[in-house]
């Protein structure tokens, strides 16, 4: 017998009715799992604490583009969000697949990897350690989210023009991602260095300060003044010199680890007695000649009466200026000038008079 129209469209109905259920389920999971993948706000680092950007694509077969960079052209996510290196050279941030979602580099989302270091970072040029889409905490199926960035058979590996040549593996969901379009946008180290004040008087100290910018380390030093110290630890701060006694410079080298290095100094001037002493004449003949020399001596930035001209028979004459007939000369003598400024500070400058040989007829 065959059906009627009423059955007919009866059974329409139902099947339409079953239909629309199994839909409505499907969109109501996948609108679960799309809520789950959207419910952390990316992390974007502050600028002054990275040294560089991961950008660009990723490529796995399973799953299709990974994006690294909301400034990415065609990118769908609304949200802003990037992966960055740290001066460490840990990552951080989030990438963003319009299959699995967030794949978080934060530490805080890689705490309990299944081995090894729990984070991802650069080391010797490779990308190490582990990265998670973060939808895997909440799967059901096994999925657990967790993609290796290196192991015994696979690594990535930074080039020399900042583009990365290998493959990380997420496991049978993901399967092989292929980093060749990805690239780093390094932020290059800046190096800065100052003194306050930069021209002081001899016997007084100034301050040295630095600051090392998109860098991970800095080494320094300071030429001049023998007694100088300058080995900053730190990327940022301040440091008060030794009372210098002569013209003297500081300088920095900040380096990321890249092997990236920006330098920087800065000379402090200091401003010392300005003294001069002469004998006329320089040589003497002893006991069968002459043997006295007149010896003349001026001083400049000193304080008055501190000025003194000793020699071999001690003090030969005072004042910033002058001049003064030796005793008889013996031998090689030494006559010393030496003045004090406003500090303390002792400055001195010598002449010496020599003998001129005498030949004796044997």
């Amino acid at each position: 017998m065959r059906p009627s129209k009423k059955s007919f469209y009866q059974l329409s109905v139902l099947i339409g009715i079953v239909v629309f259920l199994f839909l409505f389920g499907y969109l109501a999971e996948d609108k679960k799992n799309i809520s789950n993948i959207h419910k952390i706000a990316p992390k974007i680092a502050s600028a002054d604490s990275v040294i560089g950007k991961i950008t660009g694509w990723a490529w796995a077969d399973k799953i299709g583009w990974i994006s690294f960079s909301s400034k990415n052209s065609e990118v769908t996510e609304p949200f802003d969000y990037e992966v960055s290196v740290k001066p460490s050279g840990v990552l951080e941030g989030y990438a963003w697949s319009d299959h699995i979602g967030w794949i978080g580099f934060n530490e805080s989302d890689l705490a309990d990897c299944p081995q090894g270091k729990c984070k991802a970072y650069f080391e010797n040029g490779e990308l190490k350690g582990w990265v998670k889409a973060i939808a895997g905490e909440d799967s059901n199926d096994g999925w657990d989210g967790w993609i290796h960035l290196s192991g015994d058979h696979h690594n990535i590996e930074l080039e020399a023009n900042d583009t990365f040549k290998g493959y990380a593996w997420g496991d049978d969901v993901v399967g092989w991602i292929d980093f060749n379009n990805v690239e780093l946008d390094k932020e290059n180290p800046s190096a800065d260095i100052n003194a306050a004040p930069n021209s002081v008087k001899a016997g007084e100290s100034v301050t040295i300060s630095w600051e090392c910018l998109n860098s991970s380390g800095v080494v320094g030093g300071c030429s001049g003044d023998s007694n100088c110290v300058f080995s900053p630890s730190v990327l940022s701060g301040d440091h008060d010199t030794i009372d210098l006694s002569t013209t003297t410079s500081y300088y920095i080298t900040c380096s990321n680890i890249f092997d990236d290095s920006d330098n920087d100094s800065v000379q402090v001037s200091v401003i010392v007695p300005d003294l001069e002493i002469s004998a006329d004449p320089e040589k003497v003949r002893g006991s069968s000649g002459e043997n006295t020399t007149l010896i003349s001596w001026s001083a400049d930035n000193v304080v008055s009466n501190t000025c003194e001209v000793t020699g071999p028979n001690g003090l030969l004459g005072t004042g910033e200026s002058g001049s003064k007939e030796t005793a008889p000369i013996t031998g090689e003598s030494i006559y010393t000038l030496s003045c004090e400024n406003e500090n303390g500070f002792v400055a001195t400058e010598s002449v010496t008079v020599e003998l001129i040989p005498e030949w004796e007829e044997f």
